[in-house]
């Protein structure tokens, strides 16, 4: 999914001729996802500590939808028609193109390793630690409410941040603060 969205927005915003804006739109599709988090979640919650089976039921019923109004959207693609053994050759070409760059290969796995800890972070450790706080389950859509304004916040400066510093110095910034961040939450809380 997210893949996708960026490459299509990419192919949009080069097909409006805006190819220089496209850290900018994406950031705000970012952003927007990211309140749709902010007024999903504590909603979701609420109805989850009452209701256990509705919120799945809503997302199932929304995911479905989404996918029948997207069937329904016209799309036209650029040069050659994708087919599968195109779609499988621009693969196998980015895999190649990334073993080749070095550039590509850390950002790969600084990107693994990013998605990896973030996983662990919110499956092993968040929610377990708001039990043992006793937080109420109702709550924690609150509380991942309060970070996706975080993330909000972020997804929509994002190209300025990028712009002013540069690329390199924003990722290193990004993952020198998350570091800090984490290691004195540690030293703080077990």
């Amino acid at each position: 999914q997210s893949g996708a969205n960026d490459s299509l927005t990419y192919e949009m915003v080069e097909k409006l001729g805006k190819k220089d804006e496209y850290l900018k739109i994406s950031g705000k599709i970012a952003a927007m996802m990211s309140l749709a988090v902010i007024i999903a979640a504590p909603i979701g919650t609420f109805i989850y500590k009452y209701h256990p089976g509705i919120p799945y039921l809503i997302s199932f019923s929304l995911i479905f939808l989404s996918g029948i109004v997207i069937y329904f959207v016209k799309h036209e693609f650029f040069g050659i028609p994708p087919t599968i053994s195109s779609y499988f050759s621009q693969i196998n070409t980015g895999v190649k193109l990334t073993l080749k760059n070095k550039r590509l290969l850390a950002l790969l796995l600084v990107g693994l390793v990013t998605i990896a800890s973030s996983y662990v972070f919110d499956t092993n450790i968040t929610t377990p630690l708001q039990l043992n706080l006793g937080i109420d389950i109702a709550l924690f859509g609150v509380i991942q409410s309060l970070i996706a304004i975080g993330y909000f916040v972020v997804n929509y400066f994002s190209y300025k941040i990028a712009d002013k510093f540069g690329d390199v110095a924003s990722l290193s910034f990004s993952l020198i603060t998350s570091t800090l961040f984490l290691f004195i939450l540690s030293k703080t809380n077990y």
